[in-house]
């Protein structure tokens, strides 16, 4: 394991401590289960993306490019509101690689704000479920992958 993902995770968990504080948030068990389920779903989500990444790595040999749009881009976009995009973007990360879906909607949940988009209240509790359907889909994907092989012979 590289110590710098230890970082990572100290970065982030300090960060929630201060914004928990300095916001004066009420950590109650249905805000906890949604942070759990969020940081699970987002890995998930993640995850899936660089099973699809490898995944058409069958087929062609550029896969790592289309792969980072997901991952880099994911990242940065999930660093900012969700109404700031134009709704063709929001729809790709909210429905297609659903990382919007888990971390901007469990966000306002535990921060107790409306969502500005006006999208159903279910979806903070739905993040984990869809992640879980995506993640089944990157398998499908791969499975796909496999059955389709053909070795160069080399």
């Amino acid at each position: 394991m590289q110590l710098r993902r230890i970082g990572r995770v100290a970065q982030g968990a300090l960060a929630i401590a201060l914004a928990s504080r300095w916001l004066d948030l009420a950590w109650t068990a249905p805000k906890v289960a949604v942070f759990l389920a969020a940081v699970a779903g987002s890995a998930l989500v993640f995850f899936t993306v660089l099973i699809v990444g490898a995944a058409v790595c069958f087929w062609t040999v550029e896969s790592t490019e289309a792969q980072n749009i997901f991952t880099y881009g994911g990242t940065e976009l999930a660093s900012y509101p969700l109404p700031i995009y134009e709704p063709w973007l929001r729809a790709v990360f909210l429905y297609a690689v659903p990382l919007a879906l888990t971390s901007y909607y469990p966000a306002l949940y535990i921060l107790g704000k409306p969502d500005p988009l006006g999208l159903p209240a279910a979806l903070p509790f739905l993040a984990p479920v869809v992640a879980a359907g995506f993640f089944a889909a990157g398998l499908a994907v791969w499975r796909l992958g496999l059955r389709h092989y053909q070795s160069t012979g080399s």
